[in-house]
């Protein structure tokens, strides 16, 4: 099982009302549909499927794929020793950044941003790298000596960090700031004591819309809204999971939380606000079956509509990839479609795929364009 920790491999909970029709917010009721994850082709909810394959040349190689960033034109992505450009058509544009102990290099790409045309890198020293699309370096300056999971840019300048309270005693859960000066801060409600400290990745998900900044962490199933202003939350969405519904209490109180704590709930690596609603990337086992689900969500706001699917590739994206080694997880190399990433827009959901069939090219991208 620990597959689905090294892929993907806290926090109050906020829990709705016994009966769902009492709760005070909206209800993303998945409780039945994840007990019996229904198989759907993925053309079912795409306008367009899309395999983008990343132009490959003898100084363009890619072994893996860290980070990505789909804006309206282009693909950031972050990987190895370097941060490159690449067009929508898997098109070499330019490299942007890359690794090194250099004035405008970086030690360790923590967090790739982008925002207002300039890709900003943090890196271990908690100094903040900013570039142009085209490469050209603009400016280096040391931000908060704070170690945040996740960070969300208002400006490049002005950031949300996230705190994960991995240990159980963190104090601050959201912290507000400019540079290297703090502005505000969200504290947790509630410490604990832990058996042992564990880091999960993407701890913490922000997205915007319409001016509208949410938030999710990924041990609570309620989906928040940020005030930038006042420095508070506000609960939008509750997601109910049925008897597998987050409980961060066993982060805390399991002997091995690495290997155990996601066979009790799901594991929610992909959160965004859509123009429709939202969507949720979510890895469930079933451990009678020994088998894997790597499932994804959708809530149609309109109509209170909400659905989860186990999204099938077709005949034609596999023929691209070949047969399966069966050396790696179905969502790398089956015909399962799994998002890891999603366009800035809301509109595009990505999944990586590397190749070993064809080890001389660099990895694909599966685009699927929403309906």
């Amino acid at each position: 099982m620990k597959s689905l920790l090294f892929f993907c491999l806290s926090t109050f909970l906020f829990y709705s009302c016994s009966k769902k029709e009492n709760s005070l917010y909206p209800v993303i009721d998945l409780a039945d549909a994840i007990e019996n994850p229904v198989e759907k082709s993925v053309y079912d909810v795409a306008e367009s499927v899309e395999v983008v394959q990343l132009e490959t040349n003898d100084s363009l190689l890619i072994p893996y794929v860290s980070q990505l960033i789909m804006t309206d034109q282009y693909f950031i992505i972050g990987y190895g020793k370097k941060c490159s450009l690449f067009s929508h058509s898997g098109k070499f544009v330019c490299d942007i950044a890359q690794k090194g102990s250099g004035p405008e290099e970086y030690t360790m790409l923590m967090n790739l941003l982008y925002i207002n045309n300039r890709v900003l890198i943090t890196d271990l020293n908690n100094k903040v790298n900013v570039y142009s699309l085209n490469g050209k370096f603009i400016e280096s300056y040391q931000a908060l000596p704070d170690m945040f999971s996740a960070i969300y840019p208002m400006s490049d300048k002005n950031f949300i960090g996230f705190k994960a309270q991995s240990g159980g005693d963190e104090k601050e859960r959201l912290v507000f700031y400019r540079r290297d000066e703090k502005r505000g801060a969200i504290p947790y409600q509630q410490n604990y004591q832990a058996k042992r400290v564990c880091f999960f990745p993407r701890e913490a998900q922000f997205s915007s819309l319409h001016d509208k900044l949410y938030f999710k962490q990924l041990l609570n199933d309620t989906i928040f809204s940020v005030d930038t202003v006042k420095h508070s939350l506000s609960p939008e969405y509750i997601i109910d999971w049925g008897k597998l519904r987050s409980n961060d209490r066993l982060r805390y109180s399991l002997e091995n939380p690495d290997e155990e704590l996601f066979l009790h709930m799901p594991y929610v690596p992909l959160f965004s606000m859509t123009a429709n609603g939202l969507v949720l990337g979510a890895i469930t086992v079933d451990i009678d079956q020994k088998k894997q689900y790597y499932l994804t969500a959708f809530y149609d706001k309109a109509n209170h509509q909400a659905d989860l699917f186990e999204l099938k590739l077709s005949k034609k994206e596999m023929d691209y990839f070949g047969e399966p080694t069966g050396k790696l997880p179905p969502y790398l190399e089956g015909d399962t479609f799994f998002p890891e990433y999603i366009s800035q827009d809301g509109n595009y959901l990505i999944s990586v795929r590397t190749q070993p069939l064809k080890e001389e090219l660099n990895p694909a991208l599966i685009v699927v364009k929403l309906k």
